[in-house]
């Protein structure tokens, strides 16, 4: 979310809006900050990653690449087998591999 527009807040309200549309559960992260009030960026991380662990996939918004933070959820789920998709649209997706993270990590 670093480094976007009102931290991409506009690009996760899309997306969770269309996942919710197909009946999925969303933990967007904009929407946990609200909730869960004002915490550390490690306090954050720990939360985001136990719901990770609980999470059947993620979805990656364009960008994830140059995030710190998505990086290390991406590489968290895809070492823990919980399935990463690379979002454009709910019809046009991939999923993310462990060598895309690599790659990821040498260019952050």
């Amino acid at each position: 979310m670093t480094g976007f527009e009102n931290a991409n807040e506009e690009r996760f309200k899309e997306a969770a809006d269309k996942l919710r549309e197909k009946g999925y559960m969303v933990c967007n992260p904009h929407e946990t900050s609200a909730l869960l009030g004002q915490l550390t960026h490690s306090e954050f991380l720990r939360f985001d990653f136990e719901r990770i662990l609980e999470a059947d996939f993620l979805v990656a918004l364009p960008g994830w690449e140059t995030s710190l933070g998505a990086v290390s959820e991406i590489l968290m789920a895809v070492r823990m087998d919980v399935k990463v998709w690379r979002w454009v649209n709910f019809e046009d997706y991939s999923r993310i591999t462990y060598e895309q993270v690599a790659a990821a990590i040498g260019q952050t």
